[in-house]
């Protein structure tokens, strides 16, 4: 399986090597042997996007289709009587899909990419000539020029009720990429095309909420281009006072959970409470009075949501190599630090449930013998009043 971005850069390889050519300027691999690509994959996970951007980073021609827009004349041509030497037939006219990319050749192109999307969800009557065009890159009369590669896209059956699965005779004809979801790719992609930054923040550590596609769920769909084009409506609100609310983020994220809790999160951050940034000092143990008093302040499911960003930020960074276990063990401890300041049980209920479910931290704070920890299990099983000392003393 593919990441986005590895198959990017596997199509990009295979289209080198298909335009490669000899000293005498012509194709060093024969045409037969030119299989179109195929990807196949997920819904809005970026496919058609990277399939355009491959043809503008070559330098070549680019020309797309979405195959279940056409019927089988504008795939075939019109149909037309002629005639030769008194016999009478059926020809074709010149298929659009042809004509579009010899438009294209025409006007300076002559290397580029046709892309057929949805490809298999094609009508029966199209198979027969869209099999015939993968082996043969000809429909009717009519060829594709020699310098234009032929990439395919399509979702797995389970996600589409009109597409089809091809049998090994089809999937012998074409180079079959199977592509899917990888947030990393994602948060890569969001950073280079200045996605809202709330939104960012929120994918950081939410990278669990950043695609949910699941068969049977049809109102429980979360994709990379959902979440691209909120980022587009976030911006143009924030510059227009338009409301950003749930119901708004729920237009374009189907799922109740996510889009409520995004639209907390949004709130959170809208309102200057606690933003990235601050997140990142109460890790580090910066000014934990201030962020004490701060905290206080806010409603029980707000600081479930701060508790909640805390943890899920130090789950992220105890499973990436490079971060020490003594790093994470003070990122955990002053968490703890700041709750037990607080006083605040619930979330420190909270903020022990998530420890005690990730064996990563337990195996940190089992190794650096966390005292806070040992706190808190005391607060949870105990009922132990951490806001004072032995001695009576406020801590």
């Amino acid at each position: 399986m593919y990441s986005i971005n590895s198959a990017k850069a596997a199509i990009k390889d295979g289209i080198r090597g298909y335009l490669l050519k000899d000293i005498n300027g012509n194709y060093v691999m024969e045409e037969v042997n030119r299989l179109p690509f195929y990807l196949e994959g997920s819904p809005g996970i970026g496919k058609t996007q990277i399939v355009s951007q491959i043809a503008k980073e070559l330098g070549i021609g680019f020309v797309s289709f979405s195959i279940t827009h056409h019927s089988r004349n504008t795939v075939l041509g019109l149909p037309v009587i002629s005639e030769a030497k008194g016999c009478r037939y059926t020809e074709y006219t010149m298929s659009e899909i042809i004509a579009k990319v010899i438009e294209a050749y025409n006007a300076g192109e002559k290397e580029g990419i046709l892309l057929l999307d949805e490809f298999n969800c094609m009508s029966e009557t199209l198979l027969p000539v869209m099999l015939a065009f993968l082996q043969n890159k000809n429909i009717g009369s009519h060829s594709l020029p020699e310098g234009w590669v032929v990439v395919l896209c399509g979702n797995p059956v389970r996600y589409n009720k009109s597409a089809r699965s091809f049998d090994l005779t089809v999937l012998d004809r074409m180079r079959l990429i199977r592509v899917g979801f990888n947030a990393e790719d994602f948060l890569s992609y969001a950073a280079e095309h200045g996605f809202n930054q709330v939104l960012m923040n929120y994918l950081k550590l939410h990278k669990d909420r950043a695609y949910i596609c699941e068969y049977g769920k049809e109102n429980d769909l979360v994709t990379a281009r959902a979440w691209e084009n909120l980022s587009i409506a976030l911006n143009t609100y924030e510059k227009t006072g338009g409301t950003v609310d749930e119901a708004m983020i729920a237009q374009f994220i189907k799922s109740g959970d996510t889009a409520r809790e995004f639209a907390r999160y949004y709130e959170l951050e809208r309102n200057k409470d606690l933003r990235a940034e601050d997140m990142e000092k109460i890790l580090g143990g910066i000014d934990m009075e201030g962020y004490c008093k701060k905290i206080a302040e806010m409603p029980l499911d707000v600081r479930f949501d701060v508790v909640d960003n805390l943890m899920k930020l130090i789950k992220d960074r105890a499973g990436k190599r490079g971060i020490k276990g003594a790093k994470i063990s003070e990122y955990i401890n002053n968490v703890l630090a700041l709750l037990i300041k607080l006083g605040d049980s619930p979330a420190m209920e909270k903020a022990f449930s998530y420890i005690n479910s990730d064996r990563k931290m337990l195996a940190v704070l089992a190794k650096y013998k966390s005292e806070m920890f040992l706190k808190v299990c005391g607060s949870v099983y105990y009922g132990t009043d951490l806001t004072t000392s032995e001695n009576g003393e406020a801590v």
